[in-house]
């Protein structure tokens, strides 16, 4: 819960002298400023940099993670200093792209923040978001995950039975997400509404509580939001429907553009080689990409890589290339090699010969995937498809999720099934 700060006050400088000073003031010309405004400017400034923040928390190194972390915290700490209140949040909300990072900064001050009035703004715009992206109310998710007011899990039960589905379902999603049985109202009967069906699809992966065949027999959803779309394959992969991958093969030749991007990452996480056919026809037609390509590094099949080896050559690319590489066969190649395409075709030649899946240097296998899922140097969601992937393919729930606050993100190995865990 955040909290007002006392702060001393800085020493300050004499006053100069009135007499002889160079620039003279005309009164009734000078602008005025008030002081809320220049505080709101500064307010701005402290949450333009807590978005930054909160992007670098999903997209940077997980063993970086605990200093921004706490950069982001002494950013909304200062804002509070400044007198930041709840029309200052909801202005930074509405004066920017709904992106993920808006959406989580925005959920996670609304929840935190302890001023009346803060809960109903938040219900209210959290209703709101049926105008943004699936993607802003997925971060939003994650965002109330990581709050610890009191007064959000008062909102958070009353949610549960609110006349909104967007209330119902972020209830029902935040709540299985803190390891909180869904009892009673939780899991709705499966509908066509995608925020109440991959909210209990979602609740359905965390816990083995929640019977999901009923879920898996609804109808796969009608959207457009390539997010939504994601979503419910990611969760019916996990939880044993491999529908989105066995349907690969009658499916190919009229896919769409990103349905096609969308089957390749749905390979990475549950499909097998007899789909490597499928595989090769879908990145036939789509251009090189760095979710492509980190995709098929996640697969592992050798030649399904050698759009790695050649992006390795474009400075765009490259990095992704590099590590796509590593994910697949190890640290074969040192970083400083003069020539990384010729030594990476060489390890890619060999591993051919080897055949199958690899992952980090050996075949694929659980304890594989979880060895190289631990790496430090991983972000957030590197680490969340990992655990995906090491879910999907064992037939269990999530273990944990790397999005959660401090040490609840950086410990999610301990709840891995048996025989996996490296504690």
């Amino acid at each position: 819960m955040l909290s007002s700060i006392e702060v001393a006050e800085p020493a300050l400088a004499p006053a100069p002298p009135s007499e002889g000073l160079r620039v003279k003031i005309v009164a009734d010309r000078a602008a005025s400023v008030r002081l809320r405004e220049v505080r709101q400017f500064q307010i701005a400034g402290c949450l333009e940099r807590a978005e930054v923040l909160a992007r670098d928390r999903y997209e940077g190194p997980m063993d970086q993670r605990d200093e921004v972390e706490r950069r982001l915290l002494a950013q909304i700490d200062a804002a509070a200093v400044l007198g930041m209140r709840v029309p200052d949040i909801l202005a930074f909300w509405e004066g920017n792209d709904p992106d993920p990072e808006v959406a989580w900064c925005t959920a996670f001050l609304l929840a935190s923040w302890d001023e009346p009035g803060a809960r109903p703004a938040l219900s209210t715009w959290l209703q709101s978001l049926r105008e943004a992206p699936f993607s802003a109310w997925l971060a939003a998710t994650d965002a109330l995950s990581a709050s610890s007011h009191p007064e959000l899990f008062d909102m958070l039960a009353e949610s549960r039975t609110s006349s909104s589905s967007i209330l119902r379902a972020t209830a029902i999603d935040v709540l299985s997400q803190r390891q909180i049985s869904p009892k009673g109202a939780g899991i709705p009967i499966p509908g066509t509404d995608p925020y109440l069906m991959l909210a209990a699809l979602r609740a359905a992966t965390r816990s083995p509580d929640i019977a999901p065949q009923p879920l898996l027999d609804a109808p796969f959803l009608v959207a457009t939001d390539p997010d939504i779309l994601r979503e419910e394959a990611r969760t019916r992969l996990i939880l044993g429907d491999l529908r989105p991958v066995t349907n690969l093969h009658a499916r190919v030749d009229d896919m769409p553009e990103s349905a096609a991007s969308l089957a390749v990452e749905n390979l990475a996480l549950a499909g097998d080689e007899s789909l490597v056919g499928a595989a090769q026809a879908l990145i036939a037609r789509l251009p090189t990409s760095e979710a492509l390509i980190e995709a098929l590094g996640r697969f592992g099949v050798p030649e399904l890589l050698h759009g790695a080896l050649r992006a390795l050559e474009e400075p765009e690319l490259a990095a992704t290339a590099w590590e796509a590489l590593v994910t697949a066969f190890g640290a074969q190649v040192p970083e400083t090699e003069p020539d990384p395409h010729g030594a990476w075709k060489k390890v890619l030649a060999r591993f051919a010969e080897r055949g199958g899946r690899h992952r980090g240097g050996l075949p694929w296998s659980p304890e594989a995937a979880v060895a190289e899922a631990r790496r430090p140097e991983h972000s957030v969601r590197a680490r969340r498809v990992r655990l995906d992937e090491i879910a999907a393919r064992t037939g269990s729930r999530l273990a944990g999720d790397p999005a959660r606050w401090g040490a609840l993100g950086q410990d999610v190995w301990r709840n891995l099934p048996r025989g996996l865990r490296r504690d």
